[in-house]
């Protein structure tokens, strides 16, 4: 397992919950959005971080790879509630069926 990997996913982990942080106050503040727009607004922000983080894969073996994708899910999860984490699923899902491969289910 490379080092550089792993960093590179904790890297991008960091800046997704960055990221939150910082727009939670703001999508607080925009009333007309309400909760469900937030809901939405973070479910697709985080299904586009697992996205990335499929992308920044970490090898643990010769021709095998892991990926982070299911700690923002879990995180979106226990924060935002169900709405955000279908929506960040099904962000990651969908890519994972248009990339295919031995982890897509047939």
């Amino acid at each position: 397992m490379e080092f550089h990997h792993v960093m590179e996913a904790a890297g991008v982990l960091v800046i997704g919950l960055v990221f939150y942080s910082y727009t939670l106050r703001d999508l607080q503040a925009l009333a007309r959005l309400g909760r469900r727009g937030r809901e939405i607004v973070t479910g697709l922000a985080f299904g586009g971080l697992a996205v990335v983080l499929m992308l920044s894969r970490i090898q643990v073996a010769e021709g095998t790879y892991i990926d982070a994708r299911a700690v923002p899910i879990a995180l979106i999860g226990l924060y935002e509630g169900w709405l955000a984490v279908v929506l960040a699923a099904a962000v990651a899902a969908c890519r994972r069926l248009w990339i295919g491969g031995s982890g897509q289910v047939a």
